[in-house]
């Protein structure tokens, strides 16, 4: 893919409500593992988390304050521009934001005060992820957030917009296209400039539940892994690739939804939607016309190639 400097027009939101473009010139700054940082909520007064291995309790600045394991439980909270940071009797203070992060790559941490329970069943409670949390005050929006500093990769494994029991191929297009979404953010972090974060977890942006969707959705894994590093281009460049739930029957040009312009983002027939109403901005990737071309014997990359016109399917880290 090209590295070279130039200039886009950049909508600040593209999966959600969209406001005014901006006209930037951006690099892209490849890297073998690029992270993603999405904010999952807001944090409470004071925040309680563990890990389900050894893990370390340290600032923005990289000064260590605890290394814990297991059984044991750090608390976090935020007052009159500090940091607060303490395990049983002992306590720290930071002026930067706090990273609670596993020694082992293959860990997780569990947020023990913050609850993202399923509809379909609220037994469960989406609170584990792979990576780092971040306790960050955001002076943008005047709160105190969490964030989820992690790879791109296993970003992607906690994208909770497909149901596990999914046709794989429909699995890998949405997947790849989801990709391409986020490493498209990451490398122009415009849509919420300011904030400490690049996405957050909602469907305004893209749903993820991290690593409790993970463990739970094997096919979705495998989807991963199998269209890793997979990102959609045109003419060398990463695309946007908005996607959506279900068309009436065509989906719209980027023109028609939002100012500019995309030769790969033009309207094309939906077939399977004919008899529908469209639930989304309709740009991009219909979730339902994909789902059906897959069940027709589509493979993943031609369902891509057929809903983004003229584009490739690349490694793009």
């Amino acid at each position: 893919m090209k590295k070279a400097i130039f200039a886009v027009f950049v909508a600040l939101s593209i999966l959600g409500t969209t406001t005014a473009a901006q006209a930037r010139t951006y690099t892209i700054r490849a890297a073998p593992n690029p992270t993603m940082r999405v904010m999952i909520g807001e944090a409470s007064d004071i925040n309680r988390f563990t890990a389900n291995g050894d893990f370390v309790v340290e600032n923005t600045k990289g000064k260590r304050f605890f290394e814990l394991t297991p059984e044991d439980t750090v608390k976090v909270r935020y007052r009159d521009g500090k940091y607060l940071i303490w395990f049983r009797d002992e306590y720290r203070t930071s002026k930067t934001p706090v990273r609670i992060t596993p020694t082992m790559h293959k860990d997780v941490v569990e947020v023990k005060t913050y609850e993202n329970r399923p509809v379909w069943n609220s037994e469960l409670n989406d609170n584990i992820f792979f990576g780092t949390i971040e306790v960050v005050y955001s002076e943008q929006s005047a709160q105190l957030l969490l964030v989820n500093d992690v790879g791109i990769e296993r970003y992607i494994r906690g994208i909770a917009e497909a149901g596990n029991e999914n046709d794989p191929d429909y699995l890998q297009a949405l997947l790849t296209a989801a990709r391409t979404y986020a490493w498209f953010n990451i490398s122009y972090p415009t849509k919420h400039a300011g904030e400490p974060y690049i996405l957050n977890a909602t469907d305004g942006d893209q749903v993820y539940r991290g690593a409790g969707f993970t463990l739970r959705a094997p096919n979705i894994v495998a989807a991963q892994k199998a269209t890793a590093r997979q990102v959609i281009t045109y003419e060398g460049e990463v695309i946007i690739a908005p996607y959506f739930s279900r068309s009436d029957g065509r989906t719209r040009s980027w023109s028609e939804v939002w100012y500019g312009d995309y030769p790969w983002a033009v309207s094309v027939e939906d077939p399977c939607c004919t008899a529908e109403t469209l639930s989304g901005h309709g740009v991009g990737l219909s979730a339902t016309g994909a789902v059906y071309f897959a069940a027709e014997g589509m493979l993943w990359q031609d369902i891509l190639k057929y809903y983004y016109t003229g584009v490739e399917i690349e490694s793009g880290y």
